[in-house]
């Protein structure tokens, strides 16, 4: 069974949550970060993985981990 675009949304708001605590160890962020994102978009119905990973690279952006 594959999420909706609100169950989607509503672990993409918990994975954003956590990512504060993740970057307290900045040289694990990454694998961290990945793993889960693989496993959420495994999850997701493919119509909506385009937008799962857009939301994922946002959520990396917003958290100023590339700058």
């Amino acid at each position: 069974m594959s999420l909706s675009r609100t169950q989607l949304d509503e672990q993409l708001h918990w994975l954003e949550t956590k990512v504060p605590v993740w970057l307290r160890a900045p040289d694990t962020f990454p694998a961290v970060f990945e793993e889960e994102s693989e496993q959420l978009v495994a999850i997701t119905a493919p119509k909506d993985q385009d937008y799962a990973w857009q939301q994922l690279e946002a959520i990396v952006e917003r958290s100023g981990f590339n700058t």
